[in-house]
Parts: C-alpha cells; sequence; structure tokens
C-alpha cells in the first residue's frame, strides 16, 4: 500500500447541513459529518475543534500514525474551552506506524455531553476532564504495556456500557478520578502473550467516587506478572462491585480481586481464580463484602483475605 501525503482541510461552515468528508480534517465548525471513503493520515487524521459536531465514519476505515505521532480523533478541549455536544459513531480506527507507539486511537479532552458509539479501535481510547459520556457498544483493543484499552480519567456522569474490550499485553480498563460512573454489561479480556511478564489489570478503579460496576466480565490469561489483577479498587470512595463474572488462568499470583477502598459493596460476583479470589488490606474500612462465589485452585491461594476495620463479610460461598 502506499501512503501519499495528507493535506488537512480545514472545514468551517455556518449550516448544519451533512457534510461528506474524504481525507484527513480539521472540523471546525458545528455540523453533521460522514466520511465517504477510508482515509489515512501521517500523525492525527481528524481533529474536532468545534462543538456541536456528529462525526459518522459509515464503517469506513481511518488509519492513523503512520510515520508520526498522534490519534485517529483528537480533540483538544481545555479546561473552560470545551467542544460540547460531541457524537462520534461507527468508525474503524487503526494505528498505521510502530507496534509499541503510545498513541491512542481516540484522545478527547474537555468534550462534555460526549457519545462515543459502534466504534472498532486498534489502539484504545481515552476521555478526560468531560461529563456526561456515553460509551457504548464498541470494540476496543489495546496492546501496549503501560496503556489500557478503556482509559476514562477526570470525568463526571460516565455511563460505560456494552463495550468488547480485548487487551493483549495491555491492561483492559483504567478508571481514574472519575465520579458518579456506571461501568456495566462490558466484556472485558486481557492476555500476556510475550516473554514478558507484565503487570496488568483486567478492570481498575482508583482515586474516584460512587462509581458502579456491574454485569461485566473480566478474564485474564497469559503469561502475566507478579501483582496482576482481575479487578483492582485502590483508592476509592464508595464503590459497588456487583454480578460481575471475574476469571483468571494465568499464574497462580494473580488475583481475582484487590480492594483497598472505604466503604466499597462487593456483591453476588462469581469469582474463578488461580490466585486468591478476594483481597482486602489493612488501612480499609467500612466495606460490604456479601454473597459471592469464589472457586479458587492455586497452591498458596484463598479466598478472602481482610485486614480491614468496620466490615461486614457475610454469606460468601468460598
Amino acid at each position: 500500500m502506499i501512503f501519499y501525503p495528507v493535506i488537512f482541510i480545514a472545514i468551517s461552515l455556518s449550516s448544519n447541513a451533512q457534510t461528506v468528508i474524504s481525507a484527513c480534517v480539521n472540523i471546525t465548525a458545528p455540523g453533521n459529518y460522514v466520511l465517504n471513503n477510508d482515509i489515512s493520515s501521517n500523525g492525527t487524521c481528524i481533529r474536532i475543534q468545534s462543538s456541536d459536531v456528529t462525526f459518522d465514519c459509515q464503517g469506513k476505515t481511518i488509519i492513523y500514525g503512520i510515520s508520526q505521532q498522534g490519534s485517529g480523533i483528537f480533540s483538544p478541549g481545555q479546561v473552560g474551552i470545551g467542544f460540547n455536544n460531541t457524537n462520534i459513531k461507527n468508525c474503524i480506527i487503526n494505528f498505521g506506524g510502530s507496534q509499541y507507539s503510545t498513541d491512542y486511537s481516540v484522545f478527547l479532552m474537555v468534550n462534555p455531553n460526549l457519545i462515543f458509539e459502534n466504534n472498532t479501535l486498534s489502539r484504545g481510547i481515552i476521555v478526560q476532564n468531560s461529563q456526561n459520556i456515553l460509551i457504548k457498544n464498541n470494540l476496543i483493543r489495546g496492546i501496549y504495556p503501560l496503556l489500557a484499552a478503556i482509559s476514562p480519567s477526570g470525568n463526571t456522569n460516565s455511563i460505560i456500557t456494552g463495550n468488547i474490550v480485548n487487551s493483549t499485553n495491555s491492561s483492559g480498563f483504567s478508571d481514574q478520578s472519575n465520579t458518579n460512573s456506571s461501568i456495566s454489561n462490558n466484556v472485558i479480556s486481557v492476555s500476556n502473550s510475550g516473554p514478558i511478564s507484565y503487570v496488568l489489570k483486567g478492570l481498575g478503579i482508583s482515586y474516584s467516587s460512587n462509581i458502579r460496576a456491574i454485569n461485566n466480565t473480566v478474564s485474564m490469561s497469559g503469561n502475566l506478572g507478579p501483582g496482576s489483577i482481575a479487578v483492582s479498587l485502590y483508592n476509592n470512595f464508595n464503590t459497588t462491585l456487583k454480578s460481575n463474572n471475574i476469571f483468571t488462568s494465568g499464574p497462580a499470583y494473580s488475583s481475582g480481586i484487590s480492594i483497598i477502598d472505604i466503604g466499597s459493596l462487593i456483591e453476588n460476583n462469581v469469582i474463578s481464580t488461580n490466585g486468591s479470589g478476594i483481597s482486602a488490606v489493612a488501612w480499609v474500612s467500612n466495606n460490604t463484602i456479601r454473597n459471592n462465589f469464589i472457586t479458587t485452585s492455586g497452591p498458596d491461594s484463598y479466598g478472602i483475605s481482610a485486614f480491614s476495620s468496620n466490615s461486614t463479610i457475610s454469606n460468601n460461598v468460598i
């Protein structure tokens, strides 16, 4: 395949009529934009720099980062100057450059009222400092050890549902410093296929409050490094982890759930692991762990290990 130099086109239209896009562009005005054909870029391809933008790829493919750093879609909002009401849908976004680049397929900053739906990404998505987010029914891959396939941070009122996450040599989902998020009905698969034993997480939630993770399936396999955890709760307040299916089939030191939280509810989860089922360390408090079904098979594994104060542990089957 031959890639020709990319010429960016700045689109600034005053009407909301449908606009056909056939090359990488900077979108600088509100409107409904549709992608007419596959497009490619040496670096970043689509820049969204306006509020009230709907971008529909119609199943077409964006290839980015062929020879430079960049993202398939990038929206560089700033605090106080965000881009509201962005809708991105039906895109296939593939990385075209070095295997070990850290560039995400989609990088969105300060995008209140975001809808991101029915997309396929080869390098994950990061959303920062936004409110009222819907990330729904996407197929998202991750392949870089230091990055997660889905990485929301600093957001409020997020719904992340119905996504399929396949991460190889990288974590699946990293939720950091978010408030009032719902993470539900996602299928998250993490594997380590290389000779290096990376420390990975299936679903990681940290420094957040009022997070509800319900009805997700999280599985981990392969050559996982010591400290790999299917579900990690770290320094959160009022987390609900309920009715999830959690599996690990790597080495015996990979665990099901690790809790370093205050005021969390861990309920009705099914956990099957070669390592330990649930671990709650000494400085956590006021957690409830109940009605979980735990199967462990490692030689030194345990069902529940809890060193916490004012916590309730009841009706678990081990």
